[in-house]
This record gives structure tokens, C-alpha cells and sequence, in this order.
């Protein structure tokens, strides 16, 4: 049994509007919009780690968040077919090189600097296979958001968002509601009616919410389930693949 974590998608948020999508209940999605901001590297004297060199990390905020912002597009409007353009650009050129032993965002600094050769954001545009386009922006030096990952989807009959940072609801809209002068977006608290929800809260009632931590045990206990029941995870080795290409597929259209 193998399996790739990409917790974001055990959010039950998360995984309501993609099942609302799976459901049909906004139509057919023609546009989606994904986005990762965060701001671990807003302070341009935190250390040069390796999170801030191309050769080393591999991407900058295009893979290091980009991986999870990429993966919950898929998963929410389905696979990605086309990265049509892709724009990377690094803010903070310069960073001071840690002290000796220091790692994490956090480390001790010396007074020598070197350059940062990876990007701080990124916008890529991409077309899915089933003909909707969209746009994912990724930021890991967005001040005032410290972790924000979101995807909003629309349809020929609604819409559907949720925003990790107020991830104990999600929003939806549908157009075919009876009562049209009170239809409108809708609020949704997230409850044992969404996936994970019953696996991971603390008390098994709406409106109690689960966050980022919750994700991690709720993507734990579904490995284990297919273990016991002998089934493959949704997120395998191929789902971690078909990111990694959008990324490399981004890197280049970017000409980085």
C-alpha cells in the first residue's frame, strides 16, 4: 500500500465542495480560481535556507505551496490538462546566509548575504481536461495572510468556495433554488453530513470545526482504512506525479 499525504484534501470544507461538484450540484465548472498565500518568507532578513535555492528546493512557492494549491484545483474541478502560461518572479533578491546549525524559517543569521534563485510568487494559468480554465496564485510572502489556501469553482448553475483559513465552513450557491428572492450564496458549517468530519473533531457536532492540524489525522486514519480494507488511496504515487508535471510544466512556461 502506497499513498501521497496532500492533507489539504481531508479538510471536510475542502472535500464538500468537491463532492458537491463530483454531485453535479453547480452545473458543469467552465472556471476555477486556487490559491496558496502565505507569509513565512515576508521578512526579507529571515535566513537563506534551502527553501531559497532552485538547485536545492527544486521550486519556490510554485512547488513548496504550489504543491498543495495545484493538488486541491484537481481535486475540486478535476485534472489539469494544459498549463497555458505561467509568471515567477522573485521579491526579495537577497537573504542573510543562517549561522552555523541554523535551519527553519526562523534560524540565526550572520551578516553575509546571498541570493535567492527560486521565486516568491507565482500565477499560473492552466486549461482542465474538461475544457474549464483557471488561474492558481501562489504567495509565500503575503503579509497579514499567514496560511490561506482556497479554491473557488464555477458552474452553469452556481458556484462553490472554501478558504482553509476559515476552514470550519465552505460557501455554495446554487441558481435552480425555489425560492429565488431569498436565494444566495450560502454559509455552510462544516458537520458529520462531510467527509472526515466524524473522524477528527473534537465533539461530533456542527460548527465545532476542524483546521490544519485535524487534516494531518484525518489523512493518517484514511491511509490505515484502505490498509484494512484493501483498497487503494485516492492521492497515490500518480496523483503526487500529475502535480509535479504542472510544476515542471509552470517552470518552464515561465522561462525560469
Amino acid at each position: 500500500m502506497t499513498g501521497v499525504g496532500f492533507s489539504f484534501r481531508r479538510l471536510p470544507g475542502l472535500a464538500a465542495i468537491a463532492q458537491a461538484v463530483a454531485e453535479g450540484q453547480i452545473g458543469e465548472v467552465y472556471s476555477v480560481r486556487a490559491w496558496y498565500y502565505a507569509d513565512y518568507a515576508a521578512d526579507p532578513q529571515s535566513a537563506l535556507s534551502w527553501r531559497y535555492d532552485q538547485e536545492l528546493s527544486g521550486g519556490g512557492a510554485v512547488l513548496d505551496i504550489g504543491a498543495h494549491a495545484i493538488d486541491a484545483a484537481q481535486f475540486v474541478a478535476g485534472p489539469i490538462e494544459t498549463v497555458l502560461d505561467a509568471q515567477l518572479r522573485t521579491v526579495i533578491a537577497q537573504r542573510p546566509k543562517p549561522a552555523a546549525g541554523g535551519i527553519g524559517h526562523h534560524a540565526a543569521v550572520t551578516d553575509e548575504t546571498g541570493p535567492v534563485t527560486n521565486d516568491d510568487v507565482a500565477v499560473i494559468t492552466a486549461q482542465f481536461e474538461n475544457g474549464a480554465v483557471g488561474t492558481v496564485t501562489l504567495n509565500r510572502i503575503a503579509y497579514g495572510m499567514p496560511n490561506s489556501l482556497g479554491v473557488e469553482v464555477y458552474g452553469t448553475n452556481g458556484h462553490a468556495l472554501f478558504d482553509s483559513i476559515a476552514g470550519g465552513q465552505f460557501h455554495v450557491f446554487t441558481a435552480d433554488a425555489a425560492d429565488r428572492a431569498t436565494n444566495g450564496p450560502r454559509r455552510v458549517f462544516t458537520s458529520p453530513a462531510h467527509p472526515y468530519f466524524v473522524d477528527v473533531a473534537p465533539m461530533p457536532g456542527g460548527g465545532v470545526g476542524t483546521g490544519y492540524g485535524e487534516a494531518f489525522v484525518a489523512e493518517v486514519q484514511e491511509f490505515v482504512r484502505c490498509v484494512r480494507d484493501d483498497k487503494p488511496m485516492d492521492t497515490v504515487f500518480a496523483t503526487a506525479e500529475s502535480m509535479m508535471r504542472i510544476v515542471g510544466a509552470a517552470i518552464a512556461a515561465s522561462g525560469s
